[in-house]
C-alpha cells in the first residue's frame, strides 16, 4: 500500500519506467521517414516533463481548489510531458479551466442540470463527451471519478489516482502485446512533425515487423 510521498514517487518513476519500456519494444516501424525524424518521435515519447510546484499553486487559486499530494506529485514529475500516457485525450494543464466550461456545456447541450460540484478538479477531457476528475482536498489519493454524454450520473472508475495509472498501463501494455501478436503496423513521420499511423489489413498477411524500419536516408 502506497502511504508516504516517498513511495508515490517511487511509484511514479514506475510508470515512467513501463512507458519507457513500451517504446523500447515498440510495436510499429517507420516508413517513408527520416531516421533524424524518426529518432526525435521516439524520445519524446520517452520524455517526461513536470510543473513548478509555484505553477501548481497559481493554478489552484485561479481553480479555487486544492489539489491531492498524489495527483500533485503526478504534476510535478510528469505534468507537461508523459509519454503516451492518456494518449487520445486531453489532460494539458493549461486547459483546467477550460474543461470545466466545456463539462457545464456538456450538460447544457443534453438538456440537463449540471452534475459538476465546486470541489470537482477535472484533468482530463476525451473527445468533448466525457471527463474524469477528483476531488479537491488536502489529503493524499482518492476515488477517481467519470461522467460520460447520456449518464444520469457519474460513475467511480479507480479508487485512487495512482490506480488510475496502473489501469492506464496495464490497458497500454495489453495492446502493445496484441500488435506484437499482429506483426505491427507502419508509422510516418514527417518534418513538420505530422504522424500517420496505418495497418495493413489482416487478409493482406502483411507484418510490418517483419519488414523492419524503411527510412529515406
Amino acid at each position: 500500500m502506497i502511504e508516504t510521498e516517498a513511495q508515490a514517487r517511487e511509484y511514479l518513476q514506475e510508470i515512467q519506467a513501463r512507458l519507457i519500456r513500451l517504446v523500447d519494444n515498440r510495436p510499429f516501424v517507420f516508413r517513408d521517414t527520416s531516421r533524424a525524424d524518426a529518432e526525435k518521435y521516439l524520445a519524446s515519447k520517452k520524455k517526461f516533463e513536470g510543473i513548478s510546484p509555484a505553477d501548481i499553486a497559481l493554478k489552484e487559486s485561479a481553480l479555487n481548489q486544492q489539489f491531492p499530494q498524489c495527483f500533485r506529485l503526478y504534476l510535478e514529475m510528469m505534468g507537461h510531458r508523459h509519454g503516451d500516457l492518456f494518449i487520445g485525450s486531453d489532460v494539458r494543464f493549461e486547459e483546467y479551466e477550460e474543461f470545466r466550461v466545456e463539462a457545464e456545456e456538456l450538460y447544457e447541450d443534453n438538456e440537463m442540470t449540471s452534475l459538476l460540484q465546486p470541489d470537482d478538479v477535472i484533468f482530463l477531457f476525451h473527445q468533448g463527451y466525457t471527463y474524469c476528475y477528483l476531488k479537491s482536498g488536502n489529503y493524499f489519493d482518492g476515488p477517481i471519478y467519470q461522467y460520460m454524454e447520456g449518464d444520469e450520473a457519474e460513475k467511480q472508475i479507480a479508487s485512487s489516482f495512482l490506480s488510475l495509472l496502473d489501469s492506464e498501463l496495464i490497458l497500454m501494455e495489453s495492446n502493445h502485446t496484441n500488435s506484437h501478436k499482429t506483426g505491427g503496423y507502419f508509422v510516418r513521420v514527417t518534418e513538420d512533425g505530422f504522424i500517420q499511423t496505418t495497418s495493413p489489413a489482416q487478409k493482406e498477411n502483411i507484418r510490418p515487423l517483419d519488414i523492419g524500419d524503411q527510412f529515406l536516408d
